[in-house]
């Protein structure tokens, strides 16, 4: 098992697991479980980005910008605008 802890600008963590895809070289997995709660499974190609899994209120891996968070999936292009998503939870605040 591989796996790096990262530390973002605002002082949260995590650790994620990364797997290139051979073809390319460029990235096509993640795992990520950050200590916002967070737990993400992302699957990438040219076209976009799939991700899956449960983001807290103000998280970017899910796109989530106000103070709710998201279980669920959500695709996004390769410029990272949302195509889809499919929420799987109740509307709930988070604690911060």
């Amino acid at each position: 098992m591989v796996s790096v802890l990262h530390t973002f600008d605002d002082g949260r963590s995590g650790v994620a697991l990364g797997l290139d895809d051979p073809k390319n070289g460029r990235e096509a997995f993640h795992a990520l479980v950050l200590s916002d709660g967070t737990r993400a499974l992302i699957l990438q190609d040219a076209k976009g980005k799939l991700v899956l899994g449960f983001g807290s209120s103000q998280n970017n891996i899910f796109g989530n910008k106000d103070s709710l968070s998201f279980v669920g999936a959500k695709y996004f292009d390769k410029k990272d605008n949302l195509v889809w998503e499919q929420k799987m939870n109740k509307t709930e605040r988070t604690n911060k």
